[in-house]
């Protein structure tokens, strides 16, 4: 027979489906975890889970007939609705770091099987505060970064300061460097996003900063250092310094595609590729030199919206950890399925397709996250790109002028 597949079902009954006495939990365990808030609210998930802990013993029932009952059943669920708890807990403890009255009611809960429970004890395994798995896991994310051999800085003889990054910038600086410490930044804001935030467009709403604060955080970014791009290549309006700088940036781009960072990739590659900047074919793209003009017609075929991102899409596909994808993909692909997909069947059950769809999705992106990148911290530079306020950037219409003051509009 073949793989049982659950397509719709309750609540109670995907809890049943993971807790079984008898059989494993069907693989549905992980995508639950990863998208019951798009079904249920924490708190009524976690009761439910309890719920499902109180096994009562059916009346008249002979002494061998119980005995079996406790350790056949009873128990098995028991069991299982721990190794339940514990899998939430280590796959997203962050629900219950942020959510104080959801600690207080697994506290309470736990209380309340402790008193009325014979078989109470059996919960040893999960008798210790929400507090102490939040140490644990950053804890384990400090020795796992401690752990790690660091490579050597590239950087120049000379002493430089945030403050000179901001009066010259970053120009002087290996772009081995600077895409190393983008990527440490990125990645910093990456590795947290909850999967909650990849839930309902929670990034597109008006409490988004609230919903998806990574997924936004990212996202400004993203934008911000695209225009902050464009503003660098053609601010000066200096034909020499915008030629250069553009260079610049196409070995900078190399670097973290090197670094497998695509987000930051694709934000300056949007910056150069927007038309203020682009349209200066004598003043950039022709002076380039044969290995740089190569280099940039791989990127632009990297990042070609053709086919739906095909390249883009199989570059990130078989990215290691760690990496930055372009979220764009990711965003696309969950909008797809929120909005392709019925959150409930005609039975009125929730579409557990759509559920495993949208999982399938979040453990890609958490995929990457799985090892932190071995580069020292550089505090001038991280610190440069990581306040995005203070990345100078022009407005449209001041792109566009600077850009007429290199190369002339066409006359028609």
């Amino acid at each position: 027979t073949g793989r049982l597949e659950i397509r719709s079902a309750t609540i109670e009954k995907l809890i049943e489906a993971m807790t079984h006495e008898k059989y494993g939990d069907l693989g549905v365990r992980p995508s639950v975890i990863m998208t019951y808030n798009s079904f249920t609210t924490p708190h009524d998930f976690l009761t439910k889970i309890f719920d499902r802990f109180q096994v009562p013993i059916p009346m008249n029932m002979s002494k061998r007939e119980r005995e079996y009952f406790i350790e056949e059943k009873q128990k098995r669920i028991q069991l299982k609705v721990i190794s339940l708890l514990k899998y939430w807990f280590q796959e997203q403890v962050c629900d219950f770091c942020s959510d104080k009255t959801l600690r207080e009611l697994f506290e309470n809960k736990m209380h309340e099987i402790k008193s009325c429970y014979q078989h109470g004890s059996i919960l040893k395994p999960l008798n210790r505060s929400l507090i102490e798995f939040q140490l644990k896991v950053e804890g384990f994310d400090i020795a796992v970064e401690n752990d790690i051999p660091r490579e050597p800085t590239i950087l120049p003889r000379k002493v430089f300061t945030l403050s000179d990054l901001r009066q010259t910038g970053i120009y002087f600086l290996s772009p081995v460097e600077v895409a190393r410490q983008l990527s440490l930044l990125d990645f910093s804001v990456f590795r947290k996003i909850k999967p909650y935030e990849c839930l309902r467009h929670a990034w597109t709403r008006s409490d988004r900063l609230q919903r998806a604060p990574h997924l936004v955080a990212i996202s400004n970014r993203f934008n911000k250092l695209a225009r902050w791009t464009s503003t660098c290549i053609l601010v000066n309006r200096k034909k020499s310094d915008a030629f250069q700088r553009a260079e610049y940036f196409i070995r900078l781009i190399t670097e973290c595609l090197k670094l497998n960072n695509i987000n930051s990739a694709y934000a300056i590659y949007s910056g150069m590729s927007c038309t203020p900047v682009y349209r200066l074919n004598k003043t950039i793209f022709k002076q380039l030199s044969r290995d740089t003009a190569r280099q940039w017609k791989s990127i632009g075929e990297l990042f070609a919206l053709e086919n739906n991102r095909m390249r883009l899409r199989s570059r990130q596909r078989s990215l290691p950890s760690p990496a930055i994808p372009a979220l764009a993909i990711f965003q696309n692909d969950l909008l797809h399925t929120e909005e392709g997909m019925a959150d409930k069947r005609t039975n009125g059950c929730i579409n557990f397709s759509k559920c495993q769809q949208l999982a399938k999705t979040i453990e890609r992106i958490r995929h990457y996250t799985q090892k932190p990148y071995p580069f020292l911290k550089v505090g001038s530079i991280y610190d440069f790109f990581s306040d995005i306020k203070h990345l100078s950037h022009l407005n449209e219409d001041e792109l566009y002028e600077c850009s007429y003051c290199l190369e002339k509009p066409p006359q028609f």
